[in-house]
């Protein structure tokens, strides 16, 4: 996403006219979700009690997400769970002993396994997998569960980045298959509290790869919060403000799930774990009041900051891994060393702008000042309500707890964000394909094939992004054998030519045959009804010839997709291979 900076000048007074009231700014049905990981169970220390819901609701908890253990499986608990549920108005994301199968089970036997809780109104939907080290193979499971639930939450986490390799291209590849409108969230665990009292997380890269990707695949994104300590794992128990802390930052990447990891300590390794923010003795730890401060303070703009995109986002003082510092040129100028990020933040839906600053002192209170240039108008709403900004003479000075944040509104005609994704478009012969969103029937999903290496712009196959390979068990079910790859190109443009560059490591790699030989070149406006650009049967591609170039009558097109109707035949599998799509 290309991005520019505003020209330096002298700031600007806020003008006089009022912004829009605090309820006017609520532009659509987002919000930030606050959700308990290890919610209460019959595990002998907290059970399914008026006690422990009470607990949850003082703390401003949306959700409970079920795992899959031995405390959790248990029939009576999942249906004490699923009343208390109805009685506190807290949404759960269930599952029960069955979901270990679903890999194995056909459609509908997974669909009916989600419908049995279909009559209670708690349910927000399904827990699917946590960490899979072959997430490809859930993709079916998630678009499943819209058939049961549309617009449900289907909760598949994954690691952090560097946990395992390729941690990133996996993810990519998911949300390719997993297709568009079919994940709520997309979400990653990581614990950057480390045992040394004090020390600094680094944990903006792994916020700033899942923000990225959630913002080309308009899926919104989630994350863990640290509230329990490991001297197993190797992490501190953090304190109130470091909580704070991890909690303000996520919220400035733009993340709209925040999942408490975790809310009730571990029974089964209690020599492992510190106590979380429901203690080994079941009551609340010496976290849990000052985390319901920090929930509450979070609910009085949740409304406002889950509409809103976190598209720019820059660091003063301590340089942490994975940053951009603050540019001395932009709208937002430092005047000393402080330690803050400052975020600035689109609604998706009226495109107003917003300003949301942290400290990242993360054991200190702060006062300190901002320059601002160029912006004509801004209120604070960090506590709920519609106030003027401490502005004057062109500074803005705040106030934060250790860890904090402040959030403000700026004026309709302040445009901070200037969007310029399609300018290298503007030229002639330019690939509309490049780095657009890509979605695939199948995908091998490992060892350098991913669909996103099929317009990453090399055009030729290595080793780390090999193309896109399609490789498919031979079934009777013809679903099954499906094979298409499509490309989003985010607004209509005239289409006349497609490009497709083979797959080819070398001269004596048989795969070079995988090229296909029968397929439609398909065009659409919505990505659901599809027209035939061009029919192409029986191409035989000659080793060492020039990539194909396919033209046709220009077409208006958001979407491109190329639909396969023949195989390459490999023992029992189907297959498909190509290193690169170009469209023009």
């Amino acid at each position: 996403m290309a991005l520019s900076s505003c020209n330096k000048n002298n700031p600007t007074e806020p003008s006089s006219s009022p912004a829009a009231s605090l309820d006017e700014l609520i532009s659509g049905d987002g919000d930030v979700i606050l959700t308990a990981h290890k919610p209460p169970s019959n595990d002998g220390i907290t059970g399914v009690t008026d006690e422990q819901y009470e607990y949850l609701v003082n703390a401003k908890i949306d959700l409970l997400e079920w795992e899959l253990n031995k405390y959790h499986a248990d029939p009576d608990c999942i249906a004490e769970t699923l009343n208390m549920c109805e009685k506190y108005g807290l949404g759960i994301l269930i599952c029960d002993s069955e979901w270990n199968s679903f890999l194995s089970l056909r459609d509908e036997k997974v669909i009916a396994a989600m419908k049995r809780y279909d009559e209670y109104n708690c349910i927000w939907g399904y827990h699917v997998v946590d960490e899979p080290q072959e997430p490809n193979k859930y993709a079916r499971i998630v678009r499943l569960t819209q058939l049961v639930k549309p617009r449900c939450i289907a909760q598949i986490n994954f690691l952090p980045i560097g946990a395992t390799p390729n941690v990133s291209a996996q993810v990519e590849d998911f949300l390719s298959l997993v297709g568009s409108g079919n994940l709520r969230y997309l979400s990653y665990d990581q614990y950057p509290f480390s045992p040394e009292k004090g020390s600094v997380p680094q944990m903006f890269y792994n916020m700033d790869v899942f923000r990225s990707l959630g913002l080309k695949y308009n899926v919104d994104t989630a994350l863990y919060i640290q509230a329990v300590g490991s001297s197993y794992y190797g992490y501190r128990k953090p304190t109130v403000a470091e909580v704070r802390y991890h909690m303000s930052a996520a919220l400035a990447y733009g993340y709209k799930n925040l999942k408490f990891y975790s809310w009730c300590t571990s029974p089964y390794n209690p020599d492992k774990y510190t106590d979380a923010i429901i203690g080994h003795d079941g009551k609340p730890s010496d976290i849990y009041e000052g985390v319901c401060e920090i929930n509450a303070s979070v609910k009085k703009v949740s409304r406002i900051l889950g509409n809103l995109d976190a598209v720019e986002i820059y660091h003063n003082g301590r340089i942490d891994n994975s940053t951009n510092m603050l540019d001395p040129g932009w709208y937002v100028q430092a005047v000393d060393d402080s330690d803050f990020l400052v975020s600035l933040m689109v609604d998706r839906n009226t495109g107003r702008n917003y300003l949301m600053f942290v400290n990242k002192d993360f054991q200190n209170d702060v006062d300190f000042s901002v320059r601002l240039q160029k912006i004509q108008e801004i209120r604070n709403i960090t506590d709920g309500g519609l106030e003027p900004a401490d502005y004057e003479n062109g500074f803005l000075h705040m106030q934060l707890k250790a860890g904090g944040f402040a959030l403000f509104v700026l004026g309709e005609q302040d445009q901070l964000h200037n969007e310029t994704v399609f300018d290298e478009e503007t030229a002639e012969g330019a690939n509309y394909a490049l780095g657009k969103p890509i979605y695939a029937s199948d995908s091998v999903g490992k060892d350098g094939f991913y669909a996103f290496k099929a317009n990453d712009g090399k055009l030729s196959s290595s080793g780390s992004s090999k193309g896109w390979m399609f490789k498919h068990a031979r079934s009777l079910n013809k679903t099954d054998n499906e094979c298409w790859l499509m490309i989003d190109l985010l607004r209509p443009v005239s289409v006349h030519q497609v490009t497709i560059h083979p797959y080819k490591i070398n001269r004596t790699d048989p795969e070079a045959s995988y090229f296909p030989a029968s397929f439609k070149i398909q065009y659409s406006s919505d990505g659901i009804q599809w027209q035939d650009a061009q029919v192409i049967q029986d191409y035989e591609y000659l080793s060492g010839q020039q990539p194909p170039v396919f033209d046709f009558p220009a077409v208006e097109a958001r979407y491109v997709r190329l639909y396969f109707t023949s195989f390459h035949k490999v023992t029992s599998y189907n297959v498909i291979a190509l290193a690169e799509v170009e469209i023009r």
